[in-house]
């Protein structure tokens, strides 16, 4: 703590309105409380922004008149809470020294994290404050009563349930990666919006609703808002650098993915593709945008969503929907080794999204698929081709693939280095005559350090159906009939003993 304060400034608003507000650095308090501030910056806020030219005479007084009126309310309001400090980035950071940005960028994480309360102005549509404009009916509830009999009476509270997952997910403020990292590690946050909320890693409330259980923000979710995570035009510095803390505080994160989900995160595809909104590869042949991809590759593993960049049109990087919580989940990797790798990266040199390479461990084959029918139609994004499988006692069983790529083919590619290699199986809740198997195309490129080495290409999934199938079992062949839970519970012990008995391979996915 004390030497991230070493590194941090603070604006000193005192404790009255009488106390002059000035900038002050290496706060010796190890304790010290302070407030932070998530907003939109609006074109008042470069007027007053702190630069190479002003930072002296802001050490002595910071001219408060001209402020954005969301600066005055924090203040007015640290004060009545009694807390000296406020963090706000504009005024915090030296705009004009991209140097000291990138320091300053570098702590965002943990000026967030250790801040006592962060304040959030969600409402900025509706107001330049903090200022609440409230909906009366969502506030206080229209109350209405009738009499039934002579000694009872039946009751109803009309009202419009606003709540954080709804009404703020639809602020203007969380469609910025900057303010999903600023909610996501605040321990405490006030939101302003058509009322207050208040949210905190034991719960979450508003003006109507006290005591909501659960976690509004759960730092446990795989994906708390996937859209702002995932985004592909969040692939650059600045953008990649406000989910940083997200990736990197208690090291959750290796090159954008959960780990405690790397292996269902591993099966990413890009939304477009996915509906088959866009033939990009098709429509744009621009080299500038052929390009980009070359380039990402050079600072992000091709595993990772952060390998693929944007382009017009292009939607969200996205999961299959059955990865779910209330679909069951069984890995057919496992991820042995994370290793960082050396790389010229394009994301400010910030560690949750260096360059890595997984060593991956499984007992299961690569599918044999129609490679050559697959590169016929690269250009569509999408492809659905057959593939087989050689279940453990022999036997075949042949089914259709959709495959889904990440990029254009980027110099050669070859059909027989091109691999099917299966990740997970799913199935519902509730309906234990499904199950869809998930994995991604790889690309062979030789092997490094004795291992086989790949890098991905796309992501491919098939539904095994028991009505509609007629082979003996799903992908990797290693299941038999199923259509009760108990039913699939037995098929499913019996599968892990065979995997365990059967030898494992080897990959290195770069």
């Amino acid at each position: 703590m004390a030497e991230f304060l070493e590194k941090v400034r603070f604006i000193d608003v005192g404790l009255d309105d009488t106390a002059t507000v000035r900038l002050v650095e290496r706060v010796k308090d190890t304790n010290v409380k302070y407030i932070t501030l998530s907003y939109r910056w609006t074109a008042e806020t470069p007027k007053t922004n702190l630069k190479t030219h002003n930072k002296d005479k802001y050490h002595q007084s910071i001219p408060t008149e001209n402020w954005p009126q969301i600066y005055k309310d924090a203040v007015a309001l640290s004060r009545t809470l009694g807390i000296r400090y406020v963090w706000i980035d504009s005024l915090c950071i030296i705009q004009d020294d991209g140097k000291d940005w990138n320091t300053q960028a570098s702590l965002m994480h943990r000026i967030y994290t250790h801040g006592y309360l962060n304040l959030a102005h969600a409402c900025a549509e509706f107001s330049p404050g903090l200022e609440v404009t409230r909906d009366p009916i969502s506030v206080s509830p229209c109350v209405l009563s009738r009499t039934r009999t002579a000694s009872s009476k039946e009751y109803w509270a009309c009202f419009r349930n606003y709540t954080p997952s709804s009404d703020l997910a639809r602020a203007p403020l969380y469609s910025r990666g900057w303010c999903y990292q600023e909610r996501f590690l605040a321990t405490r946050t006030v939101h302003f919006s058509q009322k207050l909320y208040w949210e905190c890693k034991a719960g979450h409330a508003s003006e109507s609703f006290t005591g909501d259980k659960g976690l509004a923000w759960s730092r446990g979710s795989a994906s708390s808002n996937p859209d702002i995570l995932t985004s592909v035009d969040q692939a650059n510095d600045q953008s990649l650098s406000s989910v940083f803390g997200v990736s990197t505080e208690c090291d959750w994160c290796v090159a954008g993915l959960w780990k405690k989900y790397l292996i269902r995160q591993l099966i990413w595809y890009r939304v477009s593709h996915r509906h088959g909104h866009y033939d990009e590869f098709e429509r744009i042949r621009d080299t500038a945008y052929y390009a980009s991809f070359e380039k990402q590759l050079t600072g992000f593993p091709s595993w990772s969503w952060a390998s693929c960049p944007t382009s017009p049109g292009s939607s969200s990087i996205a999961w299959p929907g059955h990865t779910e919580p209330e679909y069951q989940n069984e890995p057919l990797v496992e991820v042995e080794t994370i290793i960082p790798l050396n790389s010229q990266a394009l994301h400010l040199g910030y560690p949750g999204f260096e360059s890595s390479a997984l060593i991956l461990r499984t007992a299961f084959d690569f599918l044999g698929f129609d490679a050559e029918q697959l590169l016929s139609k690269w250009e569509s994004w999408f492809s659905t081709c057959k593939a087989d499988a050689r279940a453990y006692n022999g036997d075949k069983c042949q089914f259709q693939v959709l495959i889904n790529l990440d990029r254009p083919i980027i110099g050669v590619v070859k059909k027989e280095d091109l691999r099917l290699l299966p990740i997970s199986m799913e199935y519902q809740a509730g309906r234990w005559d499904t199950v869809w198997i998930d994995g991604i195309l790889l690309e062979e490129l030789g092997v490094e350090d004795g291992l086989p080495t790949f890098r991905r290409m796309g992501q491919w999934s098939h539904r095994y159906d028991m009505d509609t199938c007629t082979q003996q079992s799903p992908i990797p062949g290693l299941l038999g009939s199923f259509d009760t839970k108990e039913r699939l519970e037995f098929e499913l012990g019996e599968f892990r003993k065979r995997r365990e008995s059967l030898p494992f391979h080897r990959y290195k996915l770069v």
